[in-house]
């Protein structure tokens, strides 16, 4: 019978919602009768959510599927109706933003209409202009740059796209902070105070009209294509270069043919400028090396790119050089003789020691380009030593954490249970370690007791649903910095932990099993404990070694440092 008001509402509620201006008699009246006609075949009367397809179609002939709305309150209503992700033609497809297909007044009696459907937080009132763009930056890198990008232009993960926030308003990324839309996860005030969310507001303000001080920015296309297009621009220009320095120039035809190759004078100086070119090539290289060396060196990628660049660039100038000013050369005009005749070798030997006739320094010249190929083998070469070592591996093997041990926050808080929150997830670290350290970073997740299914022998690694995890990536080795979670399980995907480099995703409910990506086993998970102060503490060690797969990996246990 209420099904059948509120539809019939629509009749009496469409003609003063059609002729109402804006500002003129919002009230939840008017989006009582916006409401049936727009939404509630997927929310439900009174905003009980639709879960099955059996629910009747409404006025747009669409499927119902959609959660509850009681007591959402007007900042989840105002961000999904501001952003146009509200209504959505079908209720399987991600929210995206357009055009909303309200007015601004239509809008208001919506979301004073959803509001009055249960007691919920209201809009809020950011202020940007309190922020530090700068800790904005920091803030925004840890917590939200995995799936929208450090320039906040949107990114990929599995089953969903992060959207850019170049469009939103300082209001909108506040709600979505808050409330976690589709995909993902909120950050309560614990995790994200109001004056940190300022910040972060202030820095997406700044992001979308950036400076640069750099000069040309490319579009921001990302520092990977940036850096293709830098070289790509550098080899049209060396290109250019060898060919206007390298361009032949005619001679006219040497009567005399005793000799294939005219006779050249002795150029000393052009032997000494490829000689300090090779030598060059060679510094440079071993620049290369030593600015590898420091990690902690300020704009180490920059000199990097300029230390191997100019050793590139000494190499095809000192060949330049090579063939310009030290290699004679003659036009012959001729037909090719047959292939394998002893007259035609021994004329290329010839040819071959005569053009060299202007060498006088041999022996120096490939020294120094004996030094200089050394120098960019060596170059090349000393970046592999990162892989690790290949011998003693033990220290693979080593956490920092064990019985008792707490679990702290960034800042050194303890992590109580009764503060983790469901849908989001916390970075915690153990207490004491250095946050540097592989095995220090977990991952902190909460779920009702119900949906975890861990093996046997962990059912009580998590308590009051909480489960953790290496933050490290079993792939390679990067940070775990995604979770995706459900807003509306029945069509959304379920919760994951994504690696944002390669995409390996992990299920935190089931023992973080590999369900998508590279990876080739499950992340190693923490037990934990509680302690009588409601802290959290490890309750051993993980349950295998932490970081990219090696050949031990599956042979030994995770240990302490001895």
């Amino acid at each position: 019978m209420r099904r059948a008001l509120a539809a019939g509402a629509v009749a009496l509620a469409l003609p003063a919602a059609a002729g109402a201006q804006p500002g003129v008699g919002v009230n939840a009246k008017t989006g009582e009768g916006l409401y049936a006609a727009y939404c509630l075949s997927c929310h439900g009367v009174d905003g009980s959510g639709v879960t099955s397809t059996s629910h009747p179609r409404g006025v747009l002939d669409l499927e119902g599927l959609g959660p509850p709305l009681e007591g959402v309150g007007a900042r989840a209503a105002d961000f999904y109706l501001t952003t146009g992700y509200m209504p959505l033609a079908n209720p399987h497809d991600q929210p995206r933003r357009k055009k909303s297909p309200f007015d601004d007044h239509e809008i208001a009696a919506l979301v004073a209409y959803v509001a009055s459907l249960g007691k919920g937080p209201g809009v809020p009132h950011p202020q940007p202009q309190r922020g530090d763009v700068s800790s904005g930056l920091s803030l925004f890198t840890e917590h939200c740059a995995g799936c929208h990008q450090v320039d906040a232009e949107g990114g990929y993960l599995t089953n969903a796209v992060a959207p850019p926030l170049l469009q939103a308003t300082p209001v909108q990324i506040a709600e979505a902070v808050r409330i976690g839309p589709y995909l993902m996860p909120k950050f309560p005030a614990n995790q994200i105070s109001d004056a940190q969310l300022n910040s972060i507001i202030a820095y997406v303000q700044w992001a979308k009209h950036p400076d640069d001080p750099g000069g040309w920015s490319i579009g921001r296309i990302g520092p990977v294509p940036e850096g293709l297009v830098t070289w790509l621009i550098a080899a049209v220009a060396l290109v250019g270069c060898c060919l206007l320095l390298g361009r032949k120039q005619r001679q006219p035809r040497f009567a005399d043919r005793a000799r294939i190759v005219p006779p050249g004078d002795p150029d000393p100086r052009a032997e000494w400028l490829v000689l300090l070119l090779l030598l060059g090539a060679a510094g440079a290289a071993v620049g290369f090396i030593v600015f590898y060396s420091f990690n902690h060196l300020a704009h180490q990628t920059q000199y990097l790119g300029l230390a191997l660049g100019l050793a590139f660039g000494f190499v095809a100038a000192a060949l330049v050089v090579v063939g310009k000013r030290l290699v004679v050369t003659e036009e012959l005009e001729e037909d090719y003789p047959l292939p394998g005749h002893p007259t035609s070798q021994e004329e290329l030997e010839q040819l071959v020691e005569e053009s060299g006739d202007r060498f006088t320094r041999k022996r120096l010249l490939l020294a120094g380009a004996g030094a200089a190929g050394t120098a960019i083998g060596a170059a090349l070469v000393v970046p592999a030593l990162s892989l690790g070592p290949l011998l003693d591996t033990g220290a693979f093997y080593e956490t920092p954490w064990r019985r008792g041990v707490r679990l702290v926050d960034g800042h050194g808080k303890p992590l109580l249970l009764d503060e983790i929150e469901r849908e989001t997830f916390y970075t915690a670290y153990a207490q004491g370690a250095d946050k540097e350290l592989l095995g220090s970073p977990i991952v902190v997740v909460r779920f009702e007791p119900s949906q975890l299914d861990l093996p046997a022998q962990r059912r009580d690694w998590a308590p009051g649903g909480v489960v953790a995890y290496s933050k490290i990536c079993t792939h390679a080795g990067c940070a775990i910095a995604l979770f995706r979670k459900p807003t509306f399980p029945v069509v959304e995907p379920g919760p994951a932990l994504i690696c944002p480099c390669h995409y390996s995703t992990f299920d935190p409910t089931r023992a973080a099993k590999v369900i998508f990506g590279p990876a080739g086993r499950p992340l190693p998970q923490l037990p934990l404990a509680v302690d009588s102060s409601g802290v959290l503490r490890a309750a051993g060690n993980f349950s295998g070694p932490v970081g990219p797969s090696w050949s031990g990996v599956r042979s030994k246990r995770p240990r302490n440092p001895s």
